[in-house]
């Protein structure tokens, strides 16, 4: 995630992330896990959906300059800074390209996650281990990448703050998806 950051900007992160319903989607239908009936109106909502969803999302992530409507808006819908106006394409490309990397995988992992919910049979347990080997995964790349056994301190701060926030949406989020 930060790899990106590094990139691109959080703005294009952010606009692109409405995409994971939409790859979601796609992937779900490639795989002919659900058929799409385009003569119903179901159908034709989920279409409409998945191109407006991301041709949205493409118009504005590659949005460079300009303003949306010129006479009701007085700045930028999204501001790139001058580094990538003056030709520094390159790294922009690569942000945008690892966070639809990513998008995808995530949408995957969803996919993935319906699908053993229906096989396993404690979906409350199977988020649990998931949640498990997540956090011992984060746990070695984090101690590699960040040796430093200061940054590794609790504090009553906002840092732990975060993290309980953090555990709990994902927690909550997943419980809700399972139960769905």
């Amino acid at each position: 995630m930060f790899t990106m950051l590094a990139f691109t900007f959080l703005q294009q992160l952010l606009t692109l992330s409405n995409v994971i319903p939409s790859l979601t989607f796609i992937i779900v239908v490639i795989f002919r896990m659900e058929k799409v009936n385009i003569s119903d109106a179901k159908g034709q909502a989920k279409v409409v959906g998945t191109v407006i969803c991301i041709g949205g999302s493409i118009l504005f992530t590659f949005w460079k300059e300009g303003f949306l409507l010129k006479a009701f808006v007085d700045k930028l819908l999204l501001h790139i800074n001058n580094e990538l106006r003056h030709g520094h394409k390159d790294n922009w490309i690569k942000g945008s390209a690892l966070i639809l990397n990513s998008h995808t995988a995530y949408s995957a992992w969803l996919i993935l996650q319906g699908v053993v919910t229906k096989v396993y049979p404690a979906p409350l347990s199977l988020n649990v281990l998931i949640c498990f080997f997540a956090s011992l995964q984060s746990s070695v790349l984090a101690l590699f990448f960040a040796g430093n056994l200061s940054l590794w301190r609790l504090e009553w701060d906002v840092q732990l703050l975060t993290i309980v926030y953090c555990v709990t949406h994902f927690l909550a989020f997943n419980v809700w998806f399972l139960h769905e």
